[in-house]
């Protein structure tokens, strides 16, 4: 039924544009709306597009030339509550990069690579370690070599 499609297509845009807002006016909430967004689009709820849309206003609003300036900035804190919901399932490499302007996964965690290893050492998540490790096509020793500071 056409009303129906569009009430939910209404619903949505209502939805993104409170959750912009929350985000552009409360710092408390910009992450949290980062990460809801990067769900939403992981797990189908809401178009991809969307939500990429919504991440370029708000990296614009915070001041940020790029989406993947201001990921930098949110990677760590995205990273350590991602897939941390029992009901979730959702592992590391699936992580919505594109969102952020990324053209792979691939790139992705090159380009942040020294910011994640870190944090998943520090959690002790072996198997995410070895599944970037395994994305970026290099052995795990070694990746740890040039991402943690030597003593």
């Amino acid at each position: 039924d056409l009303s129906t499609e569009d009430e939910s297509v209404n619903r949505i845009a209502s939805m993104m544009c409170t959750m912009e807002h929350e985000a552009c006016v409360s710092p408390a909430c910009e992450s949290k709306v980062m990460q809801t967004l990067a769900a939403a689009a992981a797990k189908g709820h809401t178009d991809a597009d969307l939500c990429a849309k919504a991440v370029g206003k708000l990296s614009g609003f915070h001041g940020y030339t790029t989406s993947k300036e201001y990921l930098r900035d949110l990677v760590v804190f995205l990273v350590s509550s991602w897939g941390k919901k029992e009901s979730d399932e959702l592992t590391l490499v699936q992580f919505p990069c594109h969102l952020f302007g990324y053209q792979s996964n691939r790139e992705f965690f090159n380009s942040s690579v020294d910011q994640i290893v870190p944090y998943l050492v520090f959690e002790r998540d072996t198997a995410a370690i070895e599944s970037v490790a395994g994305l970026l096509e290099r052995p795990t020793p070694e990746l740890l070599r040039e991402t943690l500071p030597s003593s």
